[in-house]
């Protein structure tokens, strides 16, 4: 179902979200509703609002990448409050809203809404990526960054290795490198070791995340078939 915000008051934004988190189908949404009405009342999250999109009223705000920034700003503050377990969970609570409000956004018609986006240019182009490899025990994923993908690779099929890895998922853009430190920040609970780059997760949910990211940062999503090519790029 596809959502017209064209015209419509941020109160009438918020009645059409609030019939969208009813609906399991479209949200995914599997606790209470208002677990998410009290995630808005944060002040965290509205402190960020302001701080990014020059507002606290979220439902004034249709565009899904200027979210996306909103979302790296929570990242941030997730590391910063790493240590104290109450005000984590709150932040946790404020990126589960901002993500479902950005869900819902995909799902709506709005005039002008991909107009002047940044894209990445070539010059100082990179990769953030989520690789996989069939030898490797199922969820085990990699999550860095490189300037070639068909060179990293190549430098991981060696003796040790008994298939090559395979692209999931890439996002190119000049902010690779900023991309990696956000993905391995909000994973950092599913990271098997520190001083690796592999995560015990589902990849799915890793590019979940990197779309939001995608958002924030611009650039191209590849998002790669079994033939091991890419899909028509997503431009942020």
């Amino acid at each position: 179902m596809k959502y017209n915000l064209n015209g419509k008051s941020s109160l009438e934004v918020k009645e059409l979200y609030e019939q969208f988190l009813l609906d399991p189908a479209q949200s995914g949404l599997t606790s209470n509703i208002s677990n998410y009405k009290n995630a808005y009342s944060r002040e965290e999250i509205r402190l960020i609002l302001k701080k990014v999109c020059g507002t606290e009223d979220l439902y004034s705000i249709t565009n899904a990448t200027i979210l996306g920034k909103v979302i790296v700003e929570l990242v941030s503050l997730r590391q910063k409050y790493k240590e104290d377990k109450s005000k984590l969970k709150r932040i946790k609570d404020c990126g589960s809203y901002i993500n479902k409000y950005i869900r819902f956004l995909e799902n709506c018609d709005v005039v002008g809404e991909l107009a002047n986006v940044p894209y990445a240019t070539e010059k100082g182009v990179g990769y953030c990526y989520i690789i996989t490899n069939p030898a490797f025990l199922k969820n085990y994923i990699k999550i860095g960054y490189t300037d070639s993908l068909e060179r990293r690779l190549n430098d991981l099929y060696n003796t040790s290795i008994p298939v090559r890895f395979e692209v999931y998922a890439a996002l190119k853009t000049t902010k690779y490198k900023e991309a990696e430190e956000l993905m391995h920040k909000a994973f950092e609970e599913q990271r098997i070791s520190p001083d690796r780059e592999y995560f015990l997760m589902l990849k799915e949910n890793a590019l979940d995340y990197l779309k939001v990211i995608a958002k924030g940062l611009g650039g191209e999503l590849l998002i790669f078939g079994k033939d091991g090519k890419p899909k028509s790029p997503i431009k942020y």
